[in-house]
């Protein structure tokens, strides 16, 4: 039970620090748009790189888009 307890806290964690670094990510890259999308992309890109989610790191992509 407690082994099932760590895990659950241990996921919670993570997912509300991949949801922060992608507010983040996202509103550093916002002031840019509609006009600069590239410029925007890649001051998302870099937030995210800054905040622990590098695309060099294995399971880690990051894909910036116009929304939908």
């Amino acid at each position: 039970m407690t082994a099932s307890a760590t895990d659950l806290a241990w996921f919670y964690l993570n997912a509300s620090r991949a949801l922060r670094n992608a507010d983040a990510s996202a509103l550093a890259g916002v002031v840019w748009m509609p006009g600069d999308f590239y410029q925007a992309s890649a001051t998302a890109q870099d937030v995210a790189k800054r905040n622990g989610f590098d695309e060099a790191a294995p399971n880690v992509t990051v894909i910036p888009s116009l929304g939908g």
